[in-house]
Order: structure tokens, then C-alpha cells, then sequence
């Protein structure tokens, strides 16, 4: 059975689903000998629905071409018409008394076909109507190359007006179809697509327009022309398989992914849970994840200094070679291996660290004023040098690529709880800046060959403002993917590097060397401030904002007032009274720098950060048998040696003998909640219950018998009713979270679980009728999609879960926020 891809397709099976169920449920009543209510009027109602569907689903048919929709909705159709019947001959046969196999027969088969026929009906019309956006996208697509022969202002009306009236109309459907498709990934790529189609068609028009102006004798504008029908085409692709997605194998982009994609960061939590859980023995598991980890480091030392390239080819061969040593020492028992496991959770950390501060300081020297090369080749000085322009211009290709390649290490390492979401906005944006630079050199090249031509002036000014919010949005993304305190340390640091600079410069006397060195130093502090201020935005708690904003306003006034009197010092550098300025200017900046980060760092928590140092060395300790975990505080998280006696919870224990993805899945997210309390923690409470009723859904694909119809479809119902209560305490630490890119990201994830939740009960319903009716293919496709649908729902309040935690220390403790997250002493490791 296929996922639903929309919204309205959910809201239409939603109410089928539940009454299907309930007829399940009675047939397995009937089975049994018990008597059952007259099910006339449910039966009358399911059928009166798919009705309606049938003659929407008929009509479209006969007015489509599409020979293969056509086929696929002629099954579904007679799937719903035949089911239909059996189901009102079942309910008048049941109304007469009949216990019969051939009402049993009738019932079952009906509630199956129901259920199955309206899925693929409903899937099948909506891939009929997708389809429709595909041909016209395809045609678009088809009329683009043109612009290679438009030759007169004529022509070039013509084209551009067609182009621009069809991609609008175009994208008016694209983005309606965004809005109801259920994974945000997907709609986000399908809108970020259509923003990338909409720049395009618009440079294209312009870069046309310029071409025609000089009578076609610049070959840059020809190049850039060519560049942009390629992107378009490149984006029209994507839309087209971002829509066809949901009717191909692979249903989601963030699962039609390889692991390349799956972030550093994130590859080391798998293997640092594995190394530390019970279950550790698995050694293709093990030797995958390793091998991962290693990959991934090797590509991000590749731009970092030589030391630390060093220290992490270091750290890959112990990872490496501690693995090999714990497949040697497997057979010798647990106190063989426990010190090894220890070492490599060690490594792990001390990597993950190495990495952060490398790539922070990669962003304070690159992305501290990326603009100033644009602002230089845009200079009319600039443009009449030949030579000056062509080495700015390889100067900018330079920067362009050196950014991108940065942001796409962080986008790998994937800190600060980067989600998916995020990590493709990165990875999108870089690629967009690479995209783009080229054609801005194309522009700049034009313009330096005719300076007077004002169509090649709109196009250069277009372009180069297309690059420049492209390489703002990549440095806001960067940043917040990074850890501030990091960010902003290594920023620091490269001010003072640069407030040395300038004090020698100064002493000296060299005016150009006081300038240059003045606005290096400028930038860096004018970086802090930014990354102050996103700070400043991000946040909704006022008595956050206040000391860094006086702060972060009083280094900007400062830095200003240092760049004034550099340029009256450069003026005269014998001015002992200009030079004293200077440096007293030089040291409020420096103090000012100091100030912000004190400031930022005091706001945010300096002891935070600490604490999770601490509470990796209690990860650590955890391997190692008997060890004393010491207590730690973080904010208002409480980690206590003693902690109150848990809840305990029917299905607490999945039973070892099933291994099946669902019940791992299960155990993950068990491990995870008992690391905490769930005494005064609802959201620990309900996402431990999720686990323990998903250990008895793992029965289901274990062996299909060991459950009844009505367990089966009970245990997913219990399943959303409890997804559901978890979104709703989430929801309500999001309220109170101050911090406005956590409640983003807890925006993201709790939108997933009712869609999940909901394609669990669906196919849940589908097994039942399956296993009643001994339908052997469909059990084992009902299976497949438990497996998918049960795993993505135990990632999901993972993931929210640790996300929720790191929200909670954002929240104001006058507040009135009760929830405690108080570490367990003896965490169990299922």
C-alpha cells in the first residue's frame, strides 16, 4: 500500500480508515461465534462515501488520455464497486441471522477492498492531477532553449512575455501543490525550486535584453544567457521529481538520500549510542558507522590546517583500529571490551570538538565581509583596468567557491541539532552561489567592455544582488548551524590577529597598511556584532536581548568612530594627537568585541555548555562497570544522583527474541527515555509509552498470528492517541521556548507525527483485513510499510524529544514551566 502524499487525500481515508476498522474488528467478532450489532447503517455510510469518490474517479477517467491512469483507476474502481457490494450483501445477510462463512467471506473481502480500492483511487487521481503540472512544466521547459535564437526586440517581447505568463501559471500550481503536500521536505524543496525558477527567468530576461542592446559582440552575456537556461532546466527537472516522488519507491526526499547526506554530528550520536548500549555486538552495523564517521572527517580535515589534519587522520586510525580490536576481543567478554568502547566514545568527543572549533574559525575568516569583493568589482576604477578586473574577478570565483565548500563542511557536520530541513537550506544555498558567481563574472566582464551600455548595467546590478542575498542567506544559515559560543570565540580571535596588525601598521606610520588594516579589523568586529544582533532576533525573552544589545550598539558606534580616525591618521600620519585617537578608538573596539561576547556568552549559558561536556564524560563513564556519576546542573535541568521511583508502564520490555526494525526502533527511543526521569516529565512519560506499545506493533511483523484483528488495529490507534499527547506537550514547551530557531525546529518535527500516526492506522487497518482474509501479498506489503512508518515515527520523538529537552533551557523561569529533566543514575540499555 502506498503513502498518501496530501493532505486532502488524509482527511478523505482518515474517516474511512476508523469505520473500516470497526467492521474488521466485528468480523473477527463473528469468527469467533459472538453475536454482532446490525452494521446496515455503518456499511451505508462507508459506501455512500467511496460512492461519491467512485463517480469523481469514473469521469476523470473517461475525459483522461493518459492510458496507464486510465487502467490503474479502472482496478480501483472495480476494487471499490465490487467491495461495496460484498459489504451491503455481508450486512443484509448478518441482519437476517446468517452466521455463515459466505457473510464472513463478504465482510472481510468487502472491508479489505474498501480500504485498499479507495487508497489507490484516490492516489491514482492524484497522480493523474500531478501529471498535469508535469506536461505543463515539461512544456515550459521544452520552449526555454529558445532563447538562443531571439535576434530582434520583437522576438525578445515575444519570448519574454510567453515565458514570464507561463511560469507564473505554472508556479501558481506548484506552490498550491506545495501547500497541501504532507512532508515538509518536500514542500520545501518545491517552493525553494520555484524561488530559484523566478530568479532565473528574470536574469534570463535581462541578460537578453543586454544581449540585443550590443548587437550580440559579447561573448560573457552569450555564456550567462546559456547558464541560465541550464539552471532552469535544472530546476524544472527537480520540480518534476520532487512531484513525482510520492508515486515512485521512494515517497520522501529526506529518505531518497545517500549516506553522504546524513550529517557528521548525527553519525556520531548512532555510533556513540551503539558503543554505549547493550546491543553493541552487531559488527556490520558497527563497521558501517565507523566506516562513515571516518569518511566524513577525512573530507572535512581536507581544509583545515595541517595540525589539525593531523590530529584527525589521528582519531580515524583509533576509531578504526579500537573497532578491529573490539571484533578480536568479542569472544572474551564484556570487561575485555568496555575500556576499548570507552576510548572510542572518547575520540568521538574530542573529534567532534576538534571539528566545531576548525569550521568556526573557517566562518570568522571567510564569511567576516564576503561583500567587499563585489563592492570592488562594481568599481568604476576597476572596470576601465582590464587587468584589475580579470584578477577581481578570479579574486571573487575564488571567495565564491571557498564559501560555498565551507558552508557545505558544516552542512556535514551537521552541529548545533542541525535537522534535515536546515541542512538542505545550506546545501541549496552553496549551490545556488556557485550557480550564480559565474555569471556574475560574465556581467562584470560585459560591463568592463562597455561601460556605457545601460541594459549590461541592469543585468550586472541584477546578477550581483542575486549573489549577494545568496551569500546572506548562506552566512545566516551557516551561523545558525554553528554554536555561538564557538562562532563568536573564533571571530574574537581573529579580531585580535587583526587589532595587532593595525597596531603595528600604526606604529609604522604606513598609511596605506593603517586603512587596510583598520577595515580588517572593522570587519571582524562588525562579524561579532552581526552574530549578536541574529542572536538578539532569535530571541523573544527581552532581559536576554537588553545587556547584548547595549553592547552590540556600542561596538557598532565604536568601530565606526575607530574607521574615521584610521582614515584622518592615514591623512596625516605625523599627527601624534590622530595616532593617540586611533589607538585609544582601537582599544574600544577591542573592548567593545570582548564586551559582546562576554555579554552573548553570560545570556546563553555559559555553564550549558559544560554540562554537556560533563554529561559526554558520563556517557563515557556509563560503558565502564561501577563507575560514580557525579551530579551536573544545567539551567533548570537537574541531573541527580537519587531520583524518584519511575512510573511504570504496561509493555515496559520488548522481548529479546524479536530483533525485527520495529522492535530496534522501539528499543532506541527506550534507551533514549530512560536516560531520564519521567516523574514530572510528560514528554519523557508519553514517548516511552509510544516505545513500549510499539514493542508489541514489532509482534505484528514478527509473526502476524501472535496478535488479534482487534490488537493489532488497537495498538496503532493507541499509538496516535499517544503521538498525539506527545505533540501536545511538546507544544507547549514550544510556546515558552524563547528561542526562536528551536521552536522552528520543534515546529518541523511535531508536524510530521500526526501524518505518520495516521499512515500507521492505515496500513495497520490493512494488515488486520489482510491477515482475515489470508491475503499473503498484501500482509507482506502491510509489513513493509509498518516497518517504514513505525521507524520514521520512533526517529521522530527521538529527535523531538532531545530537541524539547535543549528547548526547555530556554525557557524564562518565571515562566511557570514545571517540566524537570533529571538524569536517571542507571540508565537502561535495552
Amino acid at each position: 500500500m502506498r503513502p498518501f502524499p496530501t493532505m486532502t487525500i488524509q482527511q478523505i481515508l482518515d474517516p474511512v480508515v476508523q469505520q473500516v476498522s470497526q467492521l474488521a474488528i466485528f468480523h473477527e467478532e463473528s469468527e469467533a461465534g459472538r453475536s454482532i450489532p446490525d452494521i446496515t447503517l455503518p456499511v451505508q455510510g462507508v459506501c455512500t462515501a467511496v460512492g461519491n469518490l467512485v463517480k469523481v474517479g469514473q469521469d476523470t477517467a473517461n475525459a483522461s488520455s493518459d492510458e496507464k491512469f486510465k487502467a490503474e483507476m479502472g482496478v480501483a474502481l472495480e476494487i471499490v464497486k465490487e467491495s461495496s457490494e460484498n459489504l451491503n450483501q455481508a450486512a443484509q445477510l448478518l441482519k437476517e441471522g446468517s452466521t455463515s462463512l459466505e457473510a464472513r467471506n463478504k465482510l472481510i473481502d468487502g472491508t479489505k477492498g474498501i480500504l485498499t480500492g479507495t487508497s489507490d483511487l484516490l492516489i491514482s487521481y492524484d497522480e493523474s492531477e500531478v501529471k498535469k503540472i508535469v506536461r505543463v512544466c515539461k512544456n515550459i521547459k521544452d520552449y526555454i532553449p529558445n532563447a538562443a535564437v531571439i535576434a530582434c526586440q520583437e522576438d525578445y517581447q515575444t519570448f519574454t512575455i510567453s515565458v514570464k505568463n507561463a511560469v507564473d501559471n505554472f508556479l501558481v500550481r506548484v506552490k498550491a501543490r506545495a501547500d497541501d503536500l504532507l512532508i515538509e521536505l518536500n514542500r520545501q524543496l518545491l517552493l525553494r525550486s520555484s524561488n530559484n525558477i523566478e530568479d532565473a527567468e528574470s536574469s534570463l530576461a535581462s541578460v537578453l535584453k543586454a544581449i540585443i542592446d550590443d548587437n550580440h559582440e559579447i561573448q560573457p552575456l552569450q555564456k550567462s544567457r546559456d547558464s541560465f537556461v541550464g539552471i532552469l532546466n535544472e530546476e524544472f527537472e527537480e520540480i518534476i521529481r520532487i512531484l513525482m516522488l510520492p508515486f515512485s519507491q521512494v515517497h520522501d526526499a529526506s529518505t531518497d538520500r545517500t549516506s553522504q547526506s546524513t550529517s557528521l554530528c548525527h553519525d556520531f550520536d548512532k555510533l556513540r549510542e551503539h558503543l554505549i548500549s547493550s546491543q553493541s555486538d552487531k559488527e556490520d552495523y558497527r563497521d558501517k558507522l565507523v566506516e562513515d564517521v571516518t569518511s566524513k572527517i577525512t573530507d572535512i580535515s581536507k581544509s583545515c590546517d595541517g595540525a589539525t589534519q593531523t590530529d584527525m587522520a589521528n582519531s580515524c586510525n583509533l576509531l578504526t583500529t579500537q573497532n578491529q580490536n573490539l571484533k578480536d576481543n568479542a569472544s572474551k567478554g564484556p570487561s575485555e571490551t568496555q575500556a576499548t568502547k570507552a576510548e572510542m566514545v572518547g575520540a568521538i568527543n574530542s573529534t567532534e570538538k576538534v571539528i566545531q572549533k576548525q569550521l568556526a574559525k573557517q566562518i570568522a575568516e571567510k564569511f567576516t565581509d564576503p561583500e567587499s569583493v563585489i563592492k570592488e568589482l562594481q568599481n568604476p576604477a576597476t572596470l576601465q583596468d582590464p587587468q584589475k578586473t580579470k584578477s577581481k574577478c578570479t579574486e571573487f570565483a575564488d571567495l565564491s567557491e571557498s564559501l560555498a565548500s565551507t558552508a557545505e563542511d558544516v552542512a556535514m557536520f551537521g552541529g548545533n541539532n542541525l535537522s534535515l530541513e536546515q541542512t538542505e537550506e545550506i546545501r541549496s544555498a552553496s549551490n545556488k552561489l556557485r550557480k550564480v558567481a559565474p555569471e556574475v563574472v560574465n556581467a562584470v566582464m560585459a560591463s568592463s567592455s562597455n561601460t556605457q551600455n545601460e541594459s549590461i548595467k541592469q543585468f550586472s546590478d541584477g546578477i550581483t544582488n542575486n549573489w549577494k542575498d545568496t551569500a546572506r542567506s548562506l552566512s545566516k544559515f551557516v551561523d545558525g548551524a554553528m554554536d555561538s559560543h564557538a562562532l563568536i570565540a573564533a571571530s574574537e580571535e581573529a579580531a585580535e590577529k587583526s587589532a595587532s596588525e593595525l597596531s603595528e601598521a600604526i606604529e609604522n606610520s604606513h598609511p596605506q597598511s593603517i586603512v587596510m588594516n583598520a577595515s580588517n579589523f572593522a570587519k571582524h568586529a562588525n562579524r561579532v556584532s552581526t552574530i549578536a544582533k541574529r542572536e538578539i532576533d532569535n530571541s523573544e525573552d527581552p532581559t536576554f536581548s537588553l545587556k547584548i544589545k547595549e553592547n552590540q550598539a556600542a561596538l557598532e558606534k565604536d568601530t565606526m568612530d575607530m574607521l574615521q580616525c584610521a582614515t584622518d591618521l592615514a591623512a596625516e600620519t605625523t599627527n601624534q594627537e590622530a595616532k593617540n585617537q586611533l589607538n585609544v578608538k582601537k582599544e574600544k573596539v577591542r573592548s567593545g568585541v570582548h564586551n559582546v561576547r562576554s555579554s552573548l556568552s553570560e545570556a546563553l549559558g555559559g555553564e550549558i555548555q559544560q554540562a554537556t561536556d560533563k554529561m559526554h564524560e558520563l556517557e563515557v563513564a556509563s560503558i565502564v562497570e561501577n563507575v560514580k556519576q557525579p551530579e551536573i546542573h544545567i539551567a533548570e535541568e537537574k541531573v541527580a544522583q537519587e531520583v524518584p521511583q519511575e512510573k511504570t508502564e504496561p509493555d515496559q520490555q520488548i522481548p529479546e527474541y524479536i530483533t525485527n526494525p520495529i522492535a530496534e526502533a522501539a528499543r532506541s527511543l527506550r534507551r533514549e527515555t530512560s536516560r531520564w526521569s519521567d516523574n514530572d516529565n510528560d514528554i519523557v512519560a508519553t514517548a516511552s509509552r509510544a516505545a513500549g506499545l510499539m514493542g508489541t506493533m514489532s509482534k505484528i511483523v514478527e509473526d502476524g498470528n501472535e496478535l488479534t484483528r482487534r490488537e493489532i488495529i488497537q495498538t496503532a490507534k493507541d499509538i496516535a492517541k499517544v503521538s498525539d499527547l506527545f505533540v501536545k506537550y511538546v507544544q507547549e514547551i514550544a510556546k515558552k521556548c524563547s528561542d526562536k530557531r528551536m521552536k522552528e525546529n520543534l515546529r518541523l518535527l511535531l508536524q510530521r507525527l500526526p501524518t505518520i500516526s495516521t499512515q500507521l492506522k492505515v496500513v495497520a487497518t490493512v494488515k488486520a483485513t489482510a491477515v482475515a482474509s489470508g491475503d499473503e501479498k498484501s500482509s507482506r506489503e502491510a509489513n513493509e510499510a509498518l516497518i517504514t512508518n513505525a521507524t520514521n515515527l520512533m526517529e521522530t520523538i527521538k529527535e523531538t524529544v532531545n530537541a524539547a529537552k535543549a528547548a526547555s533551557i530556554k525557557i524564562r523561569t518565571d515562566s511557570g514551566h514545571k517540566m524537570e529533566w533529571r538524569r536517571n543514575p542507571k540508565p537502561k540499555f535495552y
